[in-house]
């Protein structure tokens, strides 16, 4: 967290954008532009963004609505579905490169969740290591593999 290219900032989120973040000021009633790092700007660029704003095991991302394009809100997916899946509890058809710990049907209750959160950062830095590296501009779990890893969970 020392490094010149990371910033940590409790700002609410106000936007995730393709390449960038916008934060929304801590003061709501204040209209100046939004800081991020040390520079004064609404908008900060970011290659891997880390969203951590508390835990709740029920709903899934209950206090979050993500729209990734306007045919893919979370909330809609939800909805077709019945309950949350993600292919290996990480990866949403629909939601390329997004990816989340602790996602449904991960077994939280059974194994140490610092572990599984730990195995989960390693397999979605493989998992987006082409996107990186410029030699793919998406990853997405399709959504067949997502019903197949989800029908196998007992």
């Amino acid at each position: 967290m020392s490094n010149s290219n990371f910033t940590l900032t409790v700002q609410p989120l106000k936007r995730l954008n393709a390449r960038s973040v916008s934060l929304a000021s801590l003061d709501r009633t204040e209209r100046k532009q939004r800081v991020c790092g040390s520079q004064t700007i609404s908008i900060c660029r970011a290659d891997v963004i880390v969203l951590a704003n508390g835990f709740e095991a029920t709903p899934l991302l209950a206090s979050a609505e993500c729209v990734w394009a306007p045919w893919a809100s979370h909330s809609r997916l939800l909805g077709q579905c019945g309950d949350a899946q993600a292919y290996m509890g990480t990866a949403i058809d629909g939601f390329p490169n997004f990816f989340m710990m602790v996602g449904p049907n991960t077994s939280v209750d059974h194994s140490p969740v610092i572990l599984g959160i730990g195995s989960t950062v390693e397999y979605i830095l493989k998992l987006i290591s082409p996107v990186l590296d410029g030699d793919a501009l998406a990853v997405e779990s399709k959504k067949e593999a997502a019903l197949r890893w989800t029908a196998g969970i007992p």
